[in-house]
């Protein structure tokens, strides 16, 4: 773990502390009492004068939290980070654009698909949670840090070789041949509009059905309330009733695998409730259907 030492800017009021955090430093107090002919070290606590505020240094910094103790306004504190591993070996690496910038966004590892559980991947937006769907379900093949190759150039017995766990190994092999089947239900719902155009709800779900067992499908139909939008047509659907939809789609087929992607937006508390026990009936097998993974992010 790394310790990183934050500035919050709405709390920090230089007019009344009489920056305590300088004039505590270590570092500045350990170079008053140089003498003047004497170099005196860089302060990793100093007054920008250009913005006005706080800036710290942290590669300068000695980490000793005196700063976060003297602050009367609890401006100052510490964030463990953690450090990134030179030797470990990033599952999949986007390409850099900024040639300005060296870093770039890097993806550690894959979750277990355990079947018979249904597996959350939460985070903020921009950490790879929608990547790793895409890896899961063979949309995209990971890269294991070569940005030099398309992801449709990538062997399929490569990705196989450099997954050290075994459920995930055997998960990729059967993608590779063909033997596993996967219900993805994808985050941007308008491409639903373009394919299923001037059909209704129930004309659509009847069409795509895999003949999962009828209690299930009542479950589902009831539990998401399809049943008030059934005579309507797709694209005279709300958000709401887009997403209720959609996820309809995903859970009436019958697959080894399903990968749901934020089936929460625009849904209100009830139904999500709904909606997280049709994802464990679904997980665990509902009647005679065989239990299987279900990862939601």
């Amino acid at each position: 773990m790394k310790k990183v030492y934050l500035v919050d800017y709405n709390r920090c009021n230089l007019r009344f502390c009489g920056r305590q955090c300088i004039k505590k430093c270590p570092i500045t107090l350990s170079n008053a009492r140089l003498k003047l002919n004497r170099k005196k070290r860089v302060v990793p606590i100093w007054f920008q004068n250009s913005t006005k505020k706080i800036k710290i240094k942290d590669e300068r910094c000695l980490k000793c939290g005196i700063c976060v103790n003297v602050c009367p306004a609890k401006a100052i504190y510490v964030k463990n980070i953690l450090e990134e591993p030179s030797e470990l070996i990033p599952t999949h690496k986007y390409p850099n654009n900024n040639e300005t910038d060296k870093e770039c966004f890097r993806l550690y590892n894959l979750p277990t698909l355990i079947s018979g559980k249904v597996s959350g991947l939460c985070g903020p937006n921009g950490i790879g949670k929608t990547t790793v769907l895409n890896i899961v379900s063979g949309n995209l093949k990971p890269n294991f840090g070569r940005t030099d190759i398309n992801s449709e150039e990538i062997q399929w017995n490569s990705v196989i070789k450099n997954i050290k766990e075994s459920e995930m190994r055997n998960h990729f092999v059967a993608i590779s041949h063909g033997d596993r089947k996967i219900a993805y239900k994808q985050q941007v719902l308008r491409v639903l509009f373009e394919k299923y155009q001037g059909r209704t709800v129930l004309e659509i779900i009847n069409s795509e059905n895999d003949g999962i067992s009828s209690k299930f499908y009542q479950n589902i139909m009831d539990y998401l309330d399809i049943h008030a939008i059934s005579e309507r047509l797709l694209e005279q659907c709300s958000g709401g009733e887009l997403q209720r939809f959609a996820i309809t789609m995903v859970l009436i087929k019958k697959a080894d695998i399903y990968v749901i992607d934020e089936p929460c937006t625009f849904l209100d508390v009830q139904k999500r409730i709904k909606l997280a026990q049709l994802f464990r009936a679904r997980a665990l097998g509902f009647g005679s259907e065989k239990p299987c993974p279900v990862l939601v992010v």
